[in-house]
């Protein structure tokens, strides 16, 4: 029977899947065959219930050629030490940066994978008259490695990280080697010997001393004292410690002598056969990753389960739960739910707290159990809801068996019910227009009436729009009111779901005749995205030539603007009269006494200013999109999008950036970066190029960076795989 080495590795991907537990997402790179996928979700589920953490882990897993007699590995993608939690970490030690984001109870690295793993191709297998074996639920055959236990190994090493130590060929051992500058893993922190208690972190450093504790093969798991809660047969974890020193097995990997195949914490020593499957992690490693600082359960996983396997999605109010559970009990057999004294609870969740249901049944496996949910109001509680307007929450069933363990599973549930009351805003836009703005948690849609008699609302009395009321879809949280007059009014909104409608928000509203505001030159009434303003300019001083000065101006926070500004324009239109101010000049000769309508068009986002420059007098008037609470900038239209984008991807000799800038002054780089950050390559481009080739026939197989850079600033930056 043959034996492989397990290591440790790396890459990127695409298409996820989530647990419970710790969500991890797992991008799977280039072609994965189906049921391979599916033993990797398999395994992933393990850890998914054994951990808890409330920041997602995402794993990148690929299969790829690697050294001879590996079957694959797996790192954690990078290290973090000195960051804010509580408890805090260990000062000047390394964490790896699933089980950092977990103690941060923030994502360190939102930007990056968290774990990458690598695995041998089944076609290299096969060239050695080897296999892999992709069902966890058969044993692999004599010639095959079994895929789901390879993964549940390689996975631990991205959750727990492994030792930073290295021993030369000449004996001298070095802790933080390479990218690790010296510091230690908190792996490191905890390796003792196991009959002194030395700990590996007080040797001195790049000695033949340390690189003779490393291999001294009588390696230990313990703290600065010596203590560990991490005992089989009343001995702490042995380590695999041989000499000579082995690269990315000794230290980090349970000792395969104490943990023979066949013993429950064998997964996690060195080496893996053909024919040998291993689907429990083994509480001895799940203990020391829980001294690391995770969150660990003991009980879930592979191990005894209580499943929900039946149950109603969606419920009416007031309507039975009526579900399915049964209990699987796995190795070692003989466990059961406690018949006679277990009580059953069902949660449904809501944001602030639950409303417990207790029942009692007195048989456990293959059962259903109906029972009245209890009247769920959605007052004084924030509930969370489905596209659909139903109340989205969760039920979960515990059960305690023989043996005094606690199970539990959950599911989602949603209860039908209908829309909150709307909350309802109006705001004067000028022009006799109201826009109004509601919202109610559940509405797939609103009915919205506007009315001038103090009824309700559909009583066929003074509706503007008619009797039928404006309907606008779920997703449309306003609508704007246009052509009214000046007296009161009274708005009623109300929400619609597939359960029925909300009661109506209804807001009064006096709508009075507009007066001008006397601005000195101008008058003006409210200006909105065309504005119509007055110019009266009867009390202006006039120039030798009859002239007034007028300057269109755009602001904004670096600069202002005057005359020119894009396409925009003035019409001016004086009784039967017309003429265009251009943008692009200084003035335009006006009659004196007469009062003019200005029609502003500004198609750039900026506030606006129309300003009367005579040498004597320097008035102006903000020209913006403005409501009682005063102007606002006018947003129009959106930025024209950067492309950037890299084929092939994977690619093996040169790869090929796109490239669309809208700024066409911009310094333009593209940065071909390593892991670490190092520059490797920099290329200038001007704005003309869409496209610039990158010829990376000299670099190693593996990740890489692309970044776009203008003007000096990082813009974006993706991944490029490249592979032989």
């Amino acid at each position: 029977m043959s034996e492989q080495g397990i290591g440790t590795s790396s890459i990127p991907a695409q298409q996820s899947v989530n647990f419970r537990d710790v969500d991890i997402i797992i991008d799977y790179v280039g072609n994965w065959p189906p049921d391979a996928m599916a033993a990797f979700d398999f395994a992933a589920s393990i850890w998914a219930h054994h951990l808890t953490s409330t920041v997602p882990v995402r794993v990148e897993a690929e299969f790829a050629a690697l050294p001879p007699g590996a079957l694959g590995g797996a790192r954690p993608f990078q290290f973090a030490r000195d960051f804010n939690s509580d408890p805090q970490p260990l000062p000047n030690t390394w964490y790896p940066i699933a089980l950092a984001n977990k103690m941060a109870e923030e994502d360190l690295n939102p930007n990056g994978v968290d774990i990458v793993c690598q695995f041998v191709t089944d076609a290299v297998l096969a060239a050695n008259g080897q296999g892999w074996n992709f069902d966890p639920d058969i044993p692999p055959a004599a010639n095959e490695y079994d895929f789901a236990t390879v993964v549940l190994h390689e996975l631990a090493h991205g959750f727990m990280g492994g030792t930073s130590t290295v021993v030369s060929q000449f004996g001298v051992g070095v802790l933080g080697n390479g990218n690790f500058n010296g510091f230690p893993t908190i792996f490191d922190s905890f390796v003792i010997d196991c009959t002194n208690g030395d700990q590996l972190v007080d040797q001195p450093n790049n000695t033949i001393q340390l690189g003779n504790f490393l291999t001294n093969g009588n390696l230990c798991w313990g703290d600065e004292n010596g203590n560990t809660n991490c005992m089989f047969n009343g001995n702490p974890s042995q380590l695999f410690a041989p000499n000579p020193f082995l690269p990315g097995s000794s230290i980090s990997h349970l000792d395969d002598g104490t943990y023979p195949l066949g013993n429950p914490h064998s997964l996690m020593t060195p080496f893996v056969n053909t024919g040998e499957q291993v689907l429990q992690v083994g509480d001895l490693f799940l203990c020391m990753m829980e001294e690391t600082g995770w969150m660990v359960d003991f009980t879930t996983g592979i191990e005894d389960e209580l499943v929900i396997y039946e149950w109603p999605s969606l419920l009416n109010e007031g309507q039975n739960f009526e579900f399915r559970a049964t209990f699987y009990d796995e190795e070692p057999y003989g466990d059961y739910i406690n018949n006679n004294s277990h009580e059953w609870k069902i949660e449904p969740l809501n944001n602030n707290g639950f409303y417990p249901l207790l029942v009692t049944q007195s048989s456990m496996a293959w059962n259903y159990w109906p029972d009245q949910l209890p009247y769920l109001p959605a007052t004084n509680y924030t509930w969370q809801r489905n596209p659909d307007g139903t109340i989205r929450t969760k039920a979960t069933i515990s059960a305690d068996d023989n043996v005094g363990i606690s199970h539990s599973d959950n599911v989602d549930i949603g209860i039908r019910f209908i829309p909150d009351q709307p909350e309802l805003e109006s705001d004067y836009l000028g022009c006799y227009e109201v826009k109004l703005t509601f919202y109610a948690p559940g509405a797939t849609s609103y009915e919205i009436y506007y009315d001038t008699d103090p009824g309700v609302p559909y009583n066929g009395t003074g509706l503007p729009q008619g009797n039928s009321p404006i309907t606008v879809s779920g997703n449309v949280n306003s609508i704007t009111l246009t052509n009214l007059s000046p007296q009161y009014y009274f708005f009623n909104v109300r929400g619609k779901n597939s359960t029925g409608y909300s009661i109506y928000a209804v807001e009064e509203y006096e709508l009075i005749p507009i007066e001008e505001r006397d601005c000195g030159v101008v008058s003006v009434d409210e200006c909105v995205a065309e504005s119509l303003v007055i110019l009266d300019i009867s009390n202006v001083n006039m120039d030798d030539f009859g002239t007034v000065f007028i300057d269109l101006i755009r602001e904004t926070e670096m600069a202002t603007y005057y005359g020119t500004v894009g396409s925009t324009s003035i019409d001016l239109t004086a009784l039967d009269q017309s003429m265009t101010f251009a943008s692009g000049s200084d003035y335009v000769q006006i009659q004196d006494g007469n009062t003019y309508t200005v029609r502003m068009r500004y198609p750039l986002q900026g506030v606006y200013k129309l300003q009367e420059a005579n040498f004597e007098v320097s008035n102006s008037l903000l020209c913006g999109r403005s409501s009682a609470g005063g102007p606002e900038d006018d947003v129009i239209g959106e930025p024209t999008p950067i492309v950037f984008e890299i084929v092939p991807n994977p690619a093996n000799s040169f790869a090929i950036v796109n490239v669309n800038i809208p700024a066409k002054e911009a310094k333009v780089e593209i940065r071909v970066m390593g892991q670490l950050g190092q520059v490797l390559q920099n290329h200038a481009l001007n704005t003309d190029n869409t496209k610039t080739s990158l010829d990376i026939s000299g670099l190693p197989p593996g990740l890489y960076f692309v970044q776009l850079r203008l003007d000096n600033q990082p813009i974006e930056t993706q991944r490029l795989v490249v592979s032989r």
